[in-house]
């Protein structure tokens, strides 16, 4: 077992595009860094599949950009957080400029900058995710970050050797995702990086990424924040048929929602941005209007030129492939689709909590992009904001990480730490029958996913859920069998889906109102009086999760809501009549 221990001063668990910039700033600060990814950096997560990064606030600008993003939020937004991703995303646009990266521009030579899903002053710059983690791959390589691929980490590893911790994190433990050989890392600390949560997982255009990160942060005793907002979704299912990412970007060259009845229906949810509305409130208002038997819904996007098919093709060309396969002309005729709902926070709705210097609250630990809470974002503010932060934040993270590097951890606990924890992982490998991971994933999905569990929520619902996942993780969550390493894989997958989920559900009964992804029906408004709070989550040593609500500091803030009161969630005024 010591000959597999490698040691590291910063090691970064996730190659998206926060990982890229933790490494590439904890290197540029003379480091040694490793990079550990469970599939390929540039290839893997949802990084890839990217076109739109929030622009560079204007000069003068930067109390209305500000503004825009705290109101979009519904002000669950750290408006600290806010601040600084405004300010600092013009140096890191410039960064990936300098590297090479090729923005759109206009005919003058300026970055092209496009209004979408929530912009009303603020707006994006558009790139092609693909070329872009080209860039930060070999960026990384060149500032001599060392990149351990296709190796899934499975556990923290901590001072005392305890989980939850009392001390402090000092190295993650796993295995290569082909041959199972292990890998023990020790480091003077840790930045996950490791993605969203998401529980489509093999029948989604992203499909790796099941909260591992997340997961492993809330077993080492870090808190999470806001959970209850993580069942969230995507419009990105087409013709009963076929997965398409990145529709954010057809929104914002004007596609258009119907019914079966012709009705531009997102008018009545969000009558100000209609389309442009919230990802939060343009799921649940598909969902909803199949409810209704105003389903099913269409894409409407006749009204496109050839100049906008052929930027979509040049910002992401696996967005039109599917229907290009299929013969499908998008300028012809509405296309049908529907929501891809799940256990998800592809966007930051909630996970790790982090300091401004993206500290979460064990020490060693550090997290950046989706697979932290997105402090700017509140409960989803405007298109870009996600990778503004993961620019932003994985370099804060990457820059505190390696200034904070001091403690030498006992290597013998490390070792022990990491034999228990390696036994456990290979337990379903060691079984020659029980449930494969594909029929639990299966499980959990048809527990989970359902419009009147997801997306329509009440206590009684929740405590059914709750219930089901409990007899999942005690029956064919306990007695999964793994044929192979692959399958093993899978497995452990799967466990950290339904530990997050029972997280996820647990605290959406704790919010006691309906605000963006969160909708009670007892509870059907917004209520700004009693619930500008945010809803943390650990683990106590007995092994259980303590929740606690916290008030929003909104007396420090700059913005604030006058006259805090209740007001009618979306989905309420998409059954008006």
């Amino acid at each position: 077992m010591d000959t597999q221990l490698q040691e590291t001063e910063v090691l970064v668990i996730g190659g998206g595009l926060a990982g890229c910039w933790a490494a590439i700033k904890a290197a540029s600060l003379g480091k040694k860094v490793t990079l550990v990814d469970k599939a390929k950096v540039a290839r893997s997560g949802a990084s890839t599949f990217i076109n739109q990064i929030l622009a560079p606030t204007p000069p003068g600008e930067l109390s209305a950009w500000k503004k825009e993003l705290v109101e979009r939020g519904e002000y669950l937004n750290d408006q600290e957080w806010v601040e600084v991703v405004l300010k600092e995303e013009k140096d890191r646009i410039q960064d990936l400029i300098d590297w090479g990266v090729p923005f759109e521009r206009t005919t003058t030579g300026e970055l092209f900058v496009k209004r979408g899903r929530g912009h009303g002053v603020s707006g994006v710059v558009l790139c092609n995710g693909h070329t872009l983690m080209d860039i930060m791959r070999k960026k990384a390589l060149k500032c001599g970050v060392t990149l351990v691929e296709r190796t899934v980490i499975t556990g923290l590893l901590t001072s005392d050797g305890k989980l939850p911790t009392g001390g402090f994190v000092c190295g993650a433990v796993g295995f290569h995702a082909r041959t199972g050989e292990p890998v023990i890392f020790k480091a003077g600390a840790v930045v996950i990086t490791s993605g969203q949560i998401g529980s489509k997982l093999r029948c989604h255009f992203v499909n790796n990424l099941s909260g591992d990160g997340v997961a492993m942060a809330l077993r080492a005793g870090a808190e999470l924040i806001n959970m209850e907002f993580c069942t969230a979704g995507n419009i990105s299912y087409f013709e009963r048929s076929f997965h398409s990412g990145s529709q954010a970007l057809l929104v914002g060259m004007g596609a258009k929602f119907i019914n079966k009845n012709g009705e531009r229906f997102m008018l009545r949810y969000d009558p100000e941005m209609a389309e442009k509305s919230k990802l939060s409130t343009l799921v649940q208002a598909f969902a909803n209007e199949a409810l209704q038997n105003r389903g099913p819904c269409y894409w409407d996007m006749t009204g496109f030129s050839e100049e906008d098919i052929a930027m979509v093709r040049r910002l992401l060309p696996t967005t039109l492939r599917p229907y290009d396969e299929l013969n499908i002309d998008i300028r012809k005729k509405p296309v049908e689709c529907s929501p891809i709902v799940q256990i998800c926070s592809s966007c930051g709705e909630g996970g790790i909590r982090i300091d401004i210097s993206c500290r979460s609250s064990v020490e060693g630990l550090y997290a950046a992009g989706a697979a932290a809470r997105n402090p700017v974002h509140g409960v989803y503010s405007v298109g870009g904001v996600n990778l503004a932060f993961c620019n932003v934040a994985g370099y804060r993270a990457g820059e505190t990480a390696a200034r904070s590097v001091a403690k030498n951890p006992d290597k013998e606990i490390i070792l022990n730490q990491a034999k228990v924890t390696l036994k456990n992982n290979f337990t379903p490998l060691g079984r020659k029958e029980g449930f494969t991971p594909d029929d639990v994933v299966k499980e959990f999905q048809n527990i989970v996913i359902p419009a009147k569990v997801s997306i329509l929520k009440n206590e009684s619902r929740i405590n059914e859920t709750l219930n089901k996942l409990k007899v999942l993780k005690e029956t064919k969550l306990a007695a999964m069998a793994a044929k192979d390493i692959h399958e093993l894989v899978k497995a452990l997958e799967a466990q950290n889906l339904v530990e997050i989920a029972e997280i996820v559900f647990l605290a959406a009964l704790q919010r006691k109102e309906s605000r963006a992804w969160h909708f009670r029906e007892e509870y059907p408004d917004r209520n700004d009086k009693e619930w500008l709070k945010w809803v943390i989550a650990q683990k106590g040593n007995d092994g259980k999760t303590k929740f606690r609500i916290e008030n929003i500091p909104v007396e420090n803030y700059e913005f604030r809501i006058a006259n805090p009161g209740s007001s009618p969630h979306p989905l309420t005024l998409g059954n008006k009549k």
